[in-house]
């Protein structure tokens, strides 16, 4: 095990806002923690990013593009918030 290191950081910034681009979404700005709203009423022991990564990953076809997916992950957060609100 090794620290995560400001390089690191930089390297894991630079993969997901690349990914971001090309998706047509503007890259974050660094030096901020991001967080999701958790939906009012979510189970304690559920993770909430295990939920989001099984919906997402259970309608992924492995290897398309950023800008395709775009609308998968719209499609997904939306029908999450909408569900959890009911």
């Amino acid at each position: 095990m090794e620290p995560f290191t400001a390089a690191d950081r930089r390297l894991v910034d630079e993969v997901v806002n690349s990914f971001l681009l090309d998706a047509g979404v503007p890259a974050r700005p660094t030096g901020f923690d991001w967080f999701l709203r958790v939906p009012e009423g979510w189970p304690a022991g559920l993770s909430l990013i295990d939920e989001l990564t099984s919906q997402i990953t259970g309608k992924w076809d492995s290897g398309t593009h950023p800008a395709a997916l775009r609308p998968l992950f719209s499609q997904v957060l939306g029908d999450f918030y909408t569900d959890a609100a009911r």
